[in-house]
């Protein structure tokens, strides 16, 4: 047998005289076992291309190795064919091999103005920069390398999902939604298409549809995915976890479902508004932070999943950290829950988190700030916090008053809805009553009529219910004919009637008697709905005394007295408040006797309450029958002013 230096020093003897590409092939047919006269360099590279094509259909990672080494030999050897490129340009991104890929790319649309494939990932490769350095250029290149990369395949689901999660940041929420719909019409039973555009369509106020597609798709979704829909754990404040993990499976479907219903906004609807925000929130997430397995969930996909999109995203530059300056960090700014958070990176693709420091607190919003956004619902104080109202509506400033009567059948339940409207507005409100186990026990839908405190810019209906003693939660949705929309919802316990004395709810009413009585038998007045006094304007309350005693001639007597106080709390440091006491008015008392013929007593109650500066109060009523001796209050919340 021959040597090996003997047949290979022919081969390299005549290699050193032949062109670069001809060597390459040489090289290439030693290796194969080919005679290299006999190597064609396209034909060569072409062999290993279907090789690696095969190989990456394989899919294990010792696989897709192997495949990059022999494209790479692929596209030395036939450095023109623009399939090559781009396929090994995928390779280099799938392998998180990003600057190797984008050269690639961009090489092969230089020989292809026109691939899609090469489009794409460059779109991609600009995306994930802008999702860390939240540069505006980088998200312009992303859309636009993305949307020409639909220009030959317009229901490319991953190109899709791509862009739409971009154009919904943008707020171009009917371009996502032709996008997602055309994307599920090519794959109907996707459960991914399904769940983009069930998040699209709720985006774009199809709030019924969207459910719908949720409902179809989530189930279905891979398992590692579906979980970040179904569980509520990140909403949940991190000393609420602990109890929560030590739930077995069943018992946190049995915590989700009380979670869920507890949240939900507006119990008119058939549908649960912060199950869908929350749904939609998570499906953004998933498509613009997560992996394709869902398993990087880091903490920007939490923090959208817990408050929904922040006003402002910002690179920053890297903070002092155990004296080093290290990693990427980015801040979220969410102006108005009074929330900046600061998040970190050791390597971006590992995702973002929470930097540990000794003085580290978990980031929720300010309460104060919470308190004045009246169209947010916060659950577990704030933690995590969802809109009233679904997207696509125009909001309507609706007050609720609920009080407590007790009729002749028993207890009853007054709800007066208010809105802001002229006698030419068309407006009309739906109600519901559910009880503790949430099932539904009273609904009924009326059109609004002109107020009593505000004929010719307020608009009001009422409803009543007679009710068994127990805990309900009220619903009130308004609607006009310009898709405004409102809601309200309140929590009240009916207590059993008391065989002795006992008093209704205190009820502020709009002004004088004459002015808050209404017609009909069980609605007796029209309460002031959002219990605020102008400036000057008296108080006036409404309350019903129940079992009055009566003496031998059918007589009896009784003493009532009201007391306005003060209810501000003072928000100043404690240095502050120490050094200088926040100083209230003193308090305004009313008191009264009265004879009553009838165990029945039905009574109006006027404070003068000019005096008293601008600010929230509280009205105490106490009830005392002279005959018997028994004590009754209730009391009620307004403010002062504008």
């Amino acid at each position: 047998m021959k040597s090996l230096r003997v047949l290979v020093s022919p081969t390299v003897r005549a290699l050193r005289a032949a062109p670069a590409v001809a060597v390459v092939a040489a090289v290439l047919a030693l290796a194969t076992g080919t005679p290299a006269h006999a190597a064609d360099p396209a034909h060569t590279a072409r062999t290993l291309y279907e090789s690696a094509v095969r190989r990456v259909n394989i899919g294990t990672p010792e696989q897709r190795q192997l495949a990059r080494g022999e494209l790479e030999r692929a596209v030395l050897l036939d450095p023109v064919r623009v399939m090559y490129a781009v396929k090994l340009a995928r390779l280099y991104y799938d392998a998180e091999m990003f600057d190797r890929a984008h050269a690639e790319a961009t090489r092969a649309l230089a020989i292809d103005a026109t691939n899609d494939e090469a489009e794409f990932l460059l779109g991609a490769l600009a995306r994930k920069d802008w999702l860390v350095n939240a540069e505006p250029r980088q998200f312009d290149l992303a859309t636009l390398h993305l949307a020409r990369s639909l220009r030959d395949a317009p229901r490319a689901f991953e190109r899709v999902a791509a862009l739409v999660s971009l154009l919904v940041d943008a707020g171009e929420l009917d371009h996502a939604r032709v996008l997602a719909e055309d994307a599920l019409d090519a794959a109907p039973s996707d459960p991914l298409a399904q769940t983009l555009a069930a998040y699209v369509l709720y985006r774009n106020g199809e709030v019924e549809r969207a459910a719908q597609l949720f409902a179809r798709g989530i189930p279905a979704l891979p398992a590692g995915v579906r979980q970040h829909f179904e569980d509520v754990e990140p909403l949940l404040t991190p000393w609420m976890t602990l109890e929560y993990r030590d739930l077995n499976a069943k018992s946190k479907a049995a915590y989700a479902a009380r979670f869920w219903a507890n949240a939900d906004p507006d119990p008119v609807t058939p549908v649960n508004e912060a199950q869908l925000e929350f749904r939609a929130r998570v499906a953004h997430a998933y498509f613009m932070y997560s992996d394709a397995a869902g398993v990087r969930w880091d903490l920007r996909a939490k923090l959208y999943s817990r408050l929904g999109a922040p006003a402002v995203v910002e690179a920053v530059p890297p903070l002092m950290y155990g004296g080093r300056q290290e990693g990427d960090w980015q801040r979220w700014t969410y102006p108005e829950l009074g929330l900046r958070v600061w998040m970190q990176a050791q390597n971006v693709l590992g995702g973002f988190y929470e930097p540990f420091t000794l003085s580290s607190i978990p980031a929720m919003p300010f309460p104060d700030s919470l308190a004045r956004r009246r169209e947010l619902q916060p659950v577990n104080a704030g933690w995590a916090v969802f809109p009233k109202l679904p997207p696509g509506v125009t909001p309507l400033d609706v007050e609720c008053a609920v009080a407590r009567f007790v009729a002749t059948s028993g207890p009853s339940l007054l709800v007066n809805a208010e809105c802001p409207g002229s006698a030419v507005d068309s407006m009309w409100v739906d109600w519901v009553v559910l009880d503790s186990t949430r099932a539904e026990v009273a609904r009924a839908s009326r059109a609004m009529s002109p107020s009593a405190c505000d004929p010719t810019e307020s608009r009001v209906a009422a409803f009543t219910a007679g009710l068994a003693p127990g805990r309900y939660r009220v619903g009130v949705e308004v609607h006009d004919a310009r898709h405004g929309m409102g809601v309200q919802r309140r929590d009240v316990v009916i207590e059993p009637v008391v065989e002795g004395l006992a008093t209704s709810d205190l009820v502020v009413t709009c002004g004088t008697a004459e002015a808050s009585t209404m017609s009909g038998p069980s609605v007796r007045v029209e309460p002031n709905a959002s219990a605020r006094i102008a400036p000057g304007a008296p108080l006036t309350a409404y309350f019903e005394i129940y079992h009055l005693t009566r003496g031998a001639e059918g007589a009896g007597r009784i003493e009532y007295d009201c007391t306005v106080r003060a209810d501000q709390k003072d928000r100043r440091g404690w240095l502050s408040r120490a050094i200088g006491p926040l100083k209230l008015p003193p308090p305004i008392e009313v008191r009264r006797e009265a004879e009553v013929s009838d165990s029945l007593r039905r009574q109006f109650v006027s404070v003068n309450v000019a005096t008293m500066p601008p600010g929230r109060y509280v009205v105490e009523l106490r009830v005392r029958d002279l005959l018997s001796g028994e004590q009754a209050s209730s009391l009620a919340a307004f403010t002062l002013g504008k």
